[in-house]
């Protein structure tokens, strides 16, 4: 399932409230960041049986526990900053692959049983 949505907590918690009251909710929710991830947190609630995962490790992600992937923003900034600089001679000639790391906290864990 694919929920598009504007980048806010509120905006986040807005739209996975039905999804998450529905007759058949998910178990898990993937976020593409963590500003999103902390407000399906908001709506699940503190007794939610769902995981959630986030991306980008920010300062509030640690604090509410919430499982993320964590990349080289300050790298990737640099890199960025390089390419528009220097653009290359073919833009389509290749790609950059930077390193990123699971940070497992408590908000995943196991499908809970019936």
């Amino acid at each position: 399932m694919l929920n598009a949505t504007g980048n806010s907590r509120a905006a986040a918690a807005a739209a996975v409230a039905p999804v998450l009251a529905g007759d058949d909710p998910p178990t898990a929710v993937l976020a593409c960041s963590d500003v999103l991830a902390l407000g399906v947190l908001d709506a699940a609630g503190p007794h939610r049986h769902l995981s959630v995962t986030g991306f980008d490790d920010v300062a509030e992600a640690a604090a509410a526990g919430l499982t993320t992937v964590r990349q080289p923003a300050e790298e990737k900034g640099r890199l960025a900053a390089a390419l528009l600089l220097e653009p290359p001679a073919d833009p389509a000639g290749g790609r950059l692959l930077l390193p990123t790391d699971l940070v497992v906290r408590t908000s995943t864990g196991p499908v809970p049983r019936s």
